[in-house]
This record gives C-alpha cells, structure tokens and sequence, in this order.
C-alpha cells in the first residue's frame, strides 16, 4: 500500500513517460495487492472456521490461487514497465540519431564517441542511450566555434509570420535554436570555414540552463525539430550570410 501511494504522488522532471507508465504499471500492482487481501481473508476463514472433516477444504485451495494470482500481476506489472520503457527508448534513440549523425564525425572526431558499453545490446538500451546523450553534448561542444547568432534571429524574424498550423503542434522555439544553430555549425566545419571570431560566436545555446534530467527530453526535442522547414529555412540564411561576409 506503501508503494502504490507513493507512486501516485510520483513526479520525474524531464521523463513524463516514465510517469505515465509507472501509473499504468501502478493498476496492476494493485491488483496484486487484492488478491493478496483476498488470500489474507480465506486464510482468516480457513483458521476460524468450522472445524468439520474437510468443510473447508476448498476455500484452502481457493487462497493459493489468490496468492498464484497476486504473484502473476506484480510481475506483469513489472515487465509491462520493462517493456514501455524500453519502446520508448528505442524510439528516444531513433529520433535522436540525425542529431547524433549531424554533430558527430567519427573520423574527424574520434575522441567524442565512446567505446560501446555491450557486445550485443538487443535488449537493454538505456546505456547506449546515455552514451548517445553524452556524445551529442560532447559535439556540440566540439563545434562551439562555429555557434552562430543569425539562426537564432532568422527564426525569430520567420516566426510571427507563420500560423500555428504552420509551426505545428509540437513547436518549441529554443529546440529549434539550437537545432538551426547546429545545422549551420555543422555545415560551416564541414567546409573548413574558419572558426567565427569570439565576438561574433554565440556565447551559449538556448536552452542550456535545463536541468540534467531534462536533457535527454531536450535533444529529443532538437532532433525533431531539425527536418521543420522553418529550421532549415534559418539555416540557409544563416550560411547565405557567412558566404556573403566571408572574405
């Protein structure tokens, strides 16, 4: 009893997944719990009961199945977590490898990519997605020096034009910053532009005062953004502006 309340009084910054399946998970674990109240009643019936030849026999047996039952939830409750988690990270991991791709080379780059944590890793993929987190905030570190301001105010001019059916229903303007900042970064040190002096570099990204367990929830926010046209329209206007000022 315990646990189920404090489960429902459960909140995880950044992971609202998490909580979602942990009060799908919590439905199960009560049922468990029922039917353990159920075996502590028959039991109670079979102890103070009439105490006739075998009267009682098969409420005996009826408070093992309680006990069968009540084993089986908890555990069903335990592997649907298991499960939901695990499809969500799969997914978190899908969206974020064009991320991943764009901020990464792993020829250039070699020191940011760590080594993998498993030989086979079918199953179990929160470590390489938090390796995969780790990467990603590592290159774009590594391509700090191409961190360019006019992303940032393209989309800032591009927005009020649009509608919200333009921006859609998932938009969030500080993913998409950083998402059209690392689509400039990333092609301007793919052409082996010249690192942007200090004073015209942008000092930090937006969004960077999130809190670390919200992170994870942050970059899968930048990686969908990177595909929405608004982001890519930023994003050539930023690298029409360095082609035009460069000397």
């Amino acid at each position: 009893m315990t646990t189920v309340r404090e489960c429902r009084a459960l909140s995880i910054p950044g992971r609202p997944d998490l909580v979602e399946n942990l009060k799908k998970a919590l439905a199960w674990f009560v049922l468990a719990l029922a039917f353990d109240l159920v075996n502590v009643a028959i039991t109670a019936a079979t102890i103070i009961g009439p105490t006739g030849p075998r009267r009682l026999d098969g409420l005996n047996e009826a408070a093992w199945l309680a006990t069968i039952a009540s084993s089986i939830s908890a555990n069903i409750a335990l592997a649907s977590q298991m499960l939901r988690s695990r499809r969500v990270e799969r997914q978190d991991m899908a969206t974020l490898q064009p991320l991943h791709d764009l901020v990464i080379d792993d020829e250039d780059d070699p020191w940011v990519v760590l080594a993998p944590r498993w030989t086979w890793a079918g199953f179990l993929n929160h470590r390489d997605l938090d390796d995969m987190i780790a990467e990603i905030g590592d290159g774009m570190g590594q391509l700090s020096p191409w961190w360019s301001p006019i992303p940032s105010a393209a989309l800032n001019k591009l927005v009020p034009s649009c509608s919200n059916k333009d921006l859609g229903d998932d938009w969030d303007l500080t993913a998409a910053q950083v998402a059209a900042t690392m689509l400039h970064a990333a092609r301007s040190h793919s052409v082996s532009l010249r690192e942007f002096p200090p004073p015209l570099r942008l000092a930090r990204l937006p969004g960077t005062n999130i809190e670390p367990t919200a992170e994870r929830h942050h970059f899968v926010r930048v990686a969908q953004h990177l595909t929405h046209p608004l982001v890519v329209d930023a994003a050539a206007i930023a690298d029409r502006a360095q082609a035009t000022s460069a000397p």
